[in-house]
């Protein structure tokens, strides 16, 4: 005869199991979380990076004075019951003009280099997929994009804003025929500071020019292309997104940075992404925050729980595809 402590321990044992198999079962099923966009960075200058506003508080905006590493996002995607991330890597040539205008600093004050961020992407390789920005103004493009394809490369990132060059550029045309070549199919766009020697207009133009020449690829505006200033303008975009969604079913937008300026559960962030869902469809709205740039907003794990606990009009399908599905859609893996 059974003890009545013996009892309770078979019992709970028990229970445990058929949780653990009921765990188990709902994670083979369920979509992963992703969170399309994310940097590692780590300021190397003293004294610190001040962004422009916050000289008298400067410790308000964590990234102008501390280290955001692999180690730290992987513990707030725990946190944030986030799966995976894609890791957008920049070198410090890329991004010298919105530094200077920004923070008043230069490229070597900034540590946020491949070789810093691919540390971690490597350390955590069941965690992060990469993508590169593209800049085609440098020396030796050709040979430093086949050292990237050799090193698990799933992605590439258009900044023609920073670097100030056209769309159709010969390098840039040369690496979409060789993304295309190794069915690598995930381009990222932002077009952030613009009209330098490019309008919003022009841009536009050469979307559409680009797109139609390579009907293959997958295309992500990321900010949605058009909600800071200094981007595209919204109704062209939105028109542009529609068009070659109906002919070859090919292009997304990311939500992140319509967290800024709000607080918790960031109406912008909510609006925006209501906005997109009813101008484009649920299978192309793709969730993203831009980490760690959102720190002085809110905690990471909020920016998951705004969108579980407010945007109410998403059925449950539709959530996950928002949150991981269609990001996987975007870079044509499947859900292992």
């Amino acid at each position: 005869m059974l003890s009545r402590r013996r009892f309770i321990e078979l019992s709970a044992a028990s229970a445990g199991a058929l949780a653990l198999r009921g765990l188990a079962s709902a994670q083979e099923e369920r979509t992963p979380v992703i969170d399309m966009h994310v940097h590692f960075l780590r300021k190397v200058a003293s004294p610190p990076l001040y962004a422009p506003g916050l000289k008298d508080n400067p410790l308000v905006s964590h990234w102008t004075w501390h280290e955001h590493n692999g180690d730290l996002l992987v513990q707030e995607m725990n946190v944030a019951g986030v799966d995976k991330a894609l890791l957008k890597t920049f070198n410090a040539e890329d991004i010298a003009y919105p530094l200077k205008m920004e923070f008043g600093a230069e490229p070597w004050q900034f540590e946020s280099s491949e070789g810093y961020m691919l540390e971690y992407r490597d350390k955590y390789p069941d965690r992060f997929f990469w993508a590169a920005t593209v800049n085609p103004t440098l020396e030796d493009f050709q040979e430093r994009w086949m050292g990237k394809f050799a090193r698990n490369l799933q992605g590439i990132v258009l900044f023609p804003g920073l670097q100030d060059h056209a769309l159709d550029h010969p390098n840039i045309t040369w690496l979409l025929d060789e993304c295309e070549k190794r069915s690598l199919r995930a381009v990222q766009m932002s077009f952030e500071n613009v009209n330098r020697s490019h309008t919003s207009a022009d841009y536009i133009r050469q979307l559409h020019d680009m797109i139609d020449a390579h009907p293959t690829l997958h295309f992500s505006f990321l900010h949605t292309g058009y909600q800071v200033p200094h981007m595209l303008e919204r109704e062209p975009t939105l028109q542009l997104i529609n068009h070659f969604n109906e002919k070859n079913g090919n292009v997304w937008a990311q939500t992140g940075n319509y967290y800024l300026d709000t607080r918790y559960p960031f109406p912008n962030q909510l609006e925006g992404t209501k906005d997109l869902f009813d101008n484009i469809g649920s299978e192309r709205v793709i969730w993203a925050t831009d980490w760690p740039w959102i720190e002085n907003i809110g905690k990471y794990y909020q920016f998951v729980q705004s969108v579980r606990e407010n945007c109410t009009y998403m059925t449950k399908e539709q959530m996950a595809k928002y949150l991981g599905g269609n990001a996987l859609d975007f870079l044509a893996l499947s859900t292992s």
